[in-house]
C-alpha cells in the first residue's frame, strides 16, 4: 500500500497485555475497510517475543497493510505510547485501540463513511461491553448501516462526562493537540475537552457499537482505589482546562463539587451491588 494515501492510522500501546493482544489484532485483521496502517507501541512489555510480532507483520503483509512496531524501554504510560504512535503515522485520522479491546468488522468501513461525508476534526461511535471476551461474539454482532445516525456534538456536554471511550475515537492526525504525559488517569477525557473546546469540529455516530471493552471500566482488583484515582485525574483536568481557559475559571467550584457528587453516586451504587 501506497504509505502516503492511508486513511487511518490504529494506534496500540501495549504493556503487559499477552492474552489479550491477539484477539485485538485480529479484530483489525477482520476490518471490511484495508486502508490503514497498524501502529504497535511496546511500552516496556517483558512478556512479548519478536516471533509473535513477526507472526501479525507477516498476517498484515499479507493483506497489503503496514504492521509498524515501536519498542520502548522502559514503561512510560499509554500517554506516552500513543503520542510516539501519532508523531509517526502517515493516515489522514487516527484512531486508538487498547490492547484489551476490539473492534466490529465493519468500525472503520462505517466511520469512513461519514468521515467522507462531513470531514470532522474528531468523531466518535458509540461502545459495548464484551460478554464473553470471545472475538467471535464481535464477528457475530448484529450490524447495519441504516442503524446509525450522525450527530454534531455539543461542546458544553463534555462537561458532565467523558462522552467517548479511547478506542470508539477518530482524530485529524493534523489537529495539534496530544494526550497530557503527566496525567495518568482521564488523559483520554482531558483531550477530548481541549478538542472541543479548540473551535474544532466533534460529531457523534450513534447506533450499534463498533468497539467492544474486554472488560468494563471500573472492574477488578483495587476498585477503590481507580475509583479515587479516576476522580482526582477529573479534577485535575477540569483545573487544568480551567487555567487554560480563564473564563471558565469562576465555573471550577462547581466542576469540583459536580465531580466529587458522581464519585460518591458510584460508591454508593458499587456498595448496593
Amino acid at each position: 500500500m501506497n504509505r502516503d494515501n492511508i486513511k487511518f492510522s490504529i494506534i496500540i500501546p501495549y504493556f503487559n497485555s499477552i492474552n489479550t493482544i491477539e484477539r485485538a489484532l485480529t479484530s483489525i485483521l477482520y476490518q471490511t475497510f484495508n486502508n490503514y496502517e497498524v501502529i504497535l507501541i511496546n511500552d516496556g512489555s517483558k512478556d512479548i517475543t519478536i516471533e509473535f510480532i513477526n507472526s501479525f507483520i507477516d498476517k498484515f503483509n499479507f493483506l497489503g497493510i503496514n504492521l509498524i512496531y515501536i519498542n520502548l524501554i522502559n514503561n512510560a504510560g499509554p500517554s506516552v505510547a500513543r503520542n510516539i504512535g501519532w508523531e509517526n503515522a502517515k493516515g489522514e485520522y487516527i484512531c486508538f485501540l487498547d490492547a484489551d479491546d476490539m473492534w466490529h468488522p465493519n468500525k472503520l468501513n462505517t466511520c469512513n463513511i461519514f468521515i467522507n461525508i462531513l470531514n470532522p476534526d474528531f468523531i466518535f461511535h458509540n461502545s459495548g461491553i464484551s460478554q464473553t471476551g470471545n472475538l467471535s461474539e464481535i464477528l457475530n454482532h448484529e450490524y447495519s448501516i441504516n442503524n446509525f445516525i450522525i450527530l454534531k456534538c455539543n461542546k458544553f456536554k463534555w462537561f458532565l462526562k467523558n462522552l467517548a471511550v479511547t478506542p470508539s475515537v477518530l482524530i485529524k492526525r493534523e489537529v495539534k493537540l496530544r494526550f497530557n504525559e503527566k496525567m495518568k488517569y482521564c488523559e483520554d477525557y482531558d483531550l477530548w475537552l481541549r478538542i472541543a473546546f479548540s473551535n474544532k469540529s466533534v460529531y457523534q455516530i450513534k447506533g450499534s457499537a463498533l468497539t467492544f471493552l474486554g472488560k468494563a471500566p471500573m472492574t477488578g482488583n483495587g476498585l477503590s482505589s481507580r475509583i479515587f484515582k479516576m476522580r482526582l485525574g477529573e479534577i485535575i483536568l477540569f483545573y487544568n482546562f480551567c487555567k487554560q481557559k480563564k473564563i471558565f475559571f469562576p465555573f471550577l467550584p462547581l466542576f469540583i463539587i459536580f465531580s466529587l457528587i458522581k464519585h460518591f453516586r458510584l460508591l454508593f451504587k458499587k456498595l448496593l451491588n
